[in-house]
């Protein structure tokens, strides 16, 4: 036998041997939590961190040229949100005619920042007073944030 000793006098190992391996698996635990840790906190983006935007106000006004819809937005998110596209109605804003304009696009808002904007509707054509106007901002990460409005 290898270890002839431990076999005659075996009172008691057993619970050492439990004692031996939870040890190990408390050991294993907290190396595997150091390195989880370690990597999210140095090799970049936690995985669920997002951005998400929400509208402090949104109104529209009336002009001599049709509508002007102003809205200022905040990130609320753990992560920098840009502005990739606007929808008006579920369709995307390039595809009005007469032309929408939207004077935010690619604008990144940081954590905690706001940012005004405003969307020029043109007179005539689709946008009429009394509409109700679905304003879906897209954001390039591909998280879609809409509100309804009524133009006056």
């Amino acid at each position: 036998m290898l270890f002839p000793y431990w076999r005659e006098n075996s009172k008691g190992s057993a619970s050492l041997r439990a004692v031996y391996i939870i040890g190990a698996c408390v050991v294993g635990a907290c190396i595997m939590s150091l390195v989880v840790a370690w990597y999210y906190t140095r090799m970049g983006d936690i995985p669920y961190s997002f951005a998400r935007l929400e509208f402090i106000s949104i109104y529209a006004t009336p002009t001599d040229t049709g509508f002007t819809v102003n809205l200022q937005l905040k990130n609320v998110g753990t992560k920098d949100a840009t502005v990739g596209m606007v929808f008006l109605n579920g369709i995307p804003y390039s595809d009005y005619t007469p032309t929408v304009d939207v004077d935010f696009l690619d604008q990144t808002i940081k954590v905690g920042q706001n940012m005004n904007g405003t969307i020029t509707l043109p007179k005539g054509g689709t946008w009429t007073s009394r509409l109700s106007v679905t304003v879906d901002i897209r954001t390039v990460q591909g998280w879609e944030f809409p509100k309804n409005i009524v133009l006056p």
